[in-house]
């Protein structure tokens, strides 16, 4: 995992921050490691991986110093320079061994195409009665019994609703408006968690993402799965 970057550029390849900042990158072709995502903030980033490990949020620092930039991860140091318009290239100048392009994934949508009821299309033509799971026991305070479940996306939290059960999650969206960081929990195991949502597809009517579930309470520490959902927006 990358703790720190650091970018060294001749006055020609100048990186700005603002180029960095609030925005998601691609890090590939490292032999060596699979490709990863960083969605970085203002102060913070996210490491989003294809291994099933949960976002971690960690401190980052653009420095730009007698005419070359840096990215400080923690403990590496990387030097950064333009590869073309869209991609950079970096380079650990601690170790001189590892080294990485980078590629900005650039929002395809609104954020705001997101907000909204969805219909979980898995349940759409399935009767109440005839629910292939047990009925959620839990939140029995709820006697209106939402069928088939929904998902409602607002501004900053995601609601999901599957007959008397309800939960909820904030959530933190990346710069690509593709990846979705949140916490929700579902009906088919009440300790097994939504961590990450990967929007794939989405319009006015159709929403398909690709969710990492994980059990906070499994002993071995490394327990997750992945689940393709389809949604349909309530209505249309």
């Amino acid at each position: 995992m990358i703790v720190t970057i650091i970018s060294c550029n001749k006055v020609d390849d100048k990186v700005n921050e603002n180029q960095i900042k609030n925005r998601t990158f691609l890090f590939y072709g490292n032999s060596e490691i699979e490709p990863f995502y960083i969605d970085f903030k203002d102060s913070t980033y996210y490491f989003i991986d294809n291994e099933g490990n949960k976002p971690k949020e960690m401190p980052w620092k653009f420095v730009d110093y007698d005419n070359s930039n840096f990215i400080l991860f923690n403990n590496n140091v990387f030097g950064i320079k333009k590869d073309s318009i869209e991609k950079y290239f970096l380079k650990n100048i601690s170790t001189n061994e590892q080294s990485f392009k980078i590629l900005e994934q650039k929002p395809k949508w609104k954020k705001s195409i997101l907000y909204g009821e969805w219909i979980d299309e898995k349940y759409n033509s399935i009767e109440m009665e005839y629910i292939p799971i047990p009925p959620p026991t839990l939140n029995t305070e709820n006697n209106k019994k939402i069928w088939p479940p929904k998902f409602i996306i607002k501004k900053d939290t995601i609601y999901y609703e599957f007959l008397n059960f309800r939960s909820k999650s904030k959530y933190i969206i990346s710069n690509s408006n593709n990846f979705i960081l949140l916490k929700l929990e579902t009906v088919i195991s009440f300790n097994n968690n939504h961590f990450l949502w990967e929007i794939y597809e989405v319009n006015d009517s159709l929403l398909k993402i690709k969710s990492k579930k994980y059990d906070e309470y499994n002993t071995s520490g490394d327990y997750f799965e992945e689940e393709v959902i389809e949604l349909r927006k309530n209505g249309r």
